[in-house]
């Protein structure tokens, strides 16, 4: 949480990552560029987001979890 204030760099958190509209709102409120997630959670947004929603992206990070390649696949693709 100290990393982005610490090198200048913005950021948004939202506290319940099992609210996929919120978070698509912060994604396009705020244009972000990264966005960190586990397998499990990208495949929910996946379902609930429109691509426009993660237009801004440029990078998705995973982890806690092994990144189910079709999760990966379809992320990219929508």
């Amino acid at each position: 949480l100290w990393v982005p204030a610490l090198i200048g760099v913005g950021s948004a958190f939202h506290f319940n990552p099992l609210e996929p509209e919120p978070i698509a709102e912060l994604l396009r409120k705020y244009k972000a560029t990264m966005f960190f997630a586990t397998s499990t959670f990208l495949r929910t947004y996946i379902r609930k987001w429109k691509p426009e929603d993660a237009k801004s992206l440029r990078m998705c990070v995973t982890g806690a979890e092994k990144l189910n390649p079709n999760v990966a696949r379809d992320f990219h693709e929508k």
